[in-house]
């Protein structure tokens, strides 16, 4: 028997450890073509489908929701039907347990495993051929149990009593991911919280001039001076690793959400060499895909900070959970029309920095958001020109009132909207 094409595991997103198998497309000794499709395997992100490479016969060494450990076999394509049938490894099937009317044959080598490693064979029961390849894939999977999110429930007869007044329920596949990823940064036990209020008045009327698409949402801007600033903090772009520190050498903004599909964390690669246009359409169109149950890996893998807005569900402050490979996340409340105001809660890592740094990020970026607002005062910056006293546009202090003060007057600039603005010295030194 030929061995055409081995059908791996594949490493489709950096953070997993084990697959699932979603669906299958063929059954042992099925005729296949090259592009044919053979198996949908679901990640922590996603759904992959894989097709033949080759044509061939389909020998299978996995089943429909089955645990598969990264870079375990799937399916071998070989040539011949007929040892797919009868020829397992060494040619020989050595011996055939059976349940109901399916009928379970080990090979040699197979059962040498089995034997090797104490394996109660009725775990196969119910597969029709076991090769090295199936005992191999089980002996991976327990192996990796330190990274495995437990399947482990309370024994329904220890809880439920006679009045059944509990009912247990089994968490999904994709919680217990979620689960997994989540509690991998928490389980240190050294996560500190910061947050700050960002002033930001009526908004909304700014943000219609400012952006194209979300005109009732801060988003785009927060992402976009947050990549600018992770220039700065390297620490936050970075995640703690048995003693070290690695750092990304790129700034991939990551957008959690979680509407009508679940958990997603849609990826923004090369955030901080994005202008705010282009940052808002990407964005958008990720959503719009998300939406549309289209997403690739691509647009839900490898982000090194995870930012997660909460504003349009009305929270006042929540704690985000960092996500595994990472050392911080970024929460948005919603804004207080009242107080004109928000919340910005960083969640970090203190096995990587501590909270002065924290604090620092926090309050730039506070700042760097609330300069937004000062396109507000553009009506006052108008009569200004129209023969007004000038005003400093960040302190709003007059030039009379800067000569009491013997001061050195106010300067004239162009400021970062591109307008003729004045300011004063004060606020240009940063005191």
């Amino acid at each position: 028997m030929s061995v055409l094409q081995e059908i791996l595991v594949p490493q489709e997103n950096v953070n997993d450890e084990f697959v699932i198998i979603a669906k299958l497309y063929v059954k042992n000794g099925s005729s296949i073509d090259k592009g044919d499709l053979l198996v949908d395997i679901e990640t922590s992100k996603t759904v992959v489908c894989i097709e033949a490479e080759v044509s061939g016969f389909v020998k299978l060494h996995c089943s429909e929701g089955e645990e598969v450990v990264i870079g375990s076999v799937l399916i071998s394509i070989v040539d011949n039907l007929t040892e797919v049938k009868n020829v397992l490894d060494n040619n020989t099937v050595s011996e055939v347990i059976s349940e109901t009317d399916v009928k379970t044959g080990f090979s040699k080598e197979a059962l040498k495993l089995i034997s090797d490693n104490l394996i109660n064979k009725d775990r196969f029961v119910g597969k029709d051929l076991i090769t090295k390849y199936d005992v191999e894939n089980l002996l991976r999977k327990n192996n990796n149990k330190k990274f495995a999110v437990s399947d482990k429930r309370m024994d329904a007869d220890n809880v439920i009593k006679k009045d059944d007044i509990l009912e247990l329920k089994p968490i999904s596949k994709a919680k217990r991911t979620e689960i997994k990823y989540l509690s991998d940064i928490q389980s240190n036990g050294m996560n500190s919280l910061a947050s700050v209020y960002v002033e930001v008045g009526n908004i909304n009327g700014v943000l219609e001039k400012i952006l194209n698409i979300f005109n009732n949402s801060l988003l785009p801007i927060i992402a976009y001076e947050t990549s600018r600033l992770l220039m700065k903090y390297k620490i936050f772009n970075s995640y703690y690793m048995q003693g070290d520190i690695a750092f990304y050498k790129n700034i991939n903004i990551g957008i959690a959400v979680d509407i009508d599909d679940g958990l997603k964390v849609l990826n923004l690669p090369n955030t901080d060499k994005l202008d705010l246009h282009t940052l808002e359409n990407k964005l958008f169109s990720l959503i719009e895909r998300y939406l549309d149950k289209k997403l690739a890996i691509n647009d839900i893998s490898n982000s090194t900070f995870t930012i997660t807005d909460l504003s349009s569900f009305g929270v006042d402050f929540f704690m985000p959970l960092i996500n595994t490979k990472q050392s911080a996340v970024l929460g948005v409340s919603k804004i207080d029309n009242k107080l004109g105001r928000f919340n910005l809660i960083l969640n970090f890592d203190h096995r990587v920095t501590e909270g002065r740094i924290a604090s620092e990020f926090l309050v730039e970026l506070k700042d760097r958001v609330e300069s937004y607002n000062l396109e507000e005062m553009s009506e006052e910056k108008e009569k200004y020109k129209r023969g007004h006293e000038p005003k400093c546009g960040v302190c709003l202090k007059t030039l009379s009132e800067d000569n009491k003060m013997d001061s050195h007057g106010l300067l004239k600039i162009i400021n970062r909207h591109g307008q003729e603005d004045y300011i004063c010295r004060t606020c240009l030194l940063g005191y």
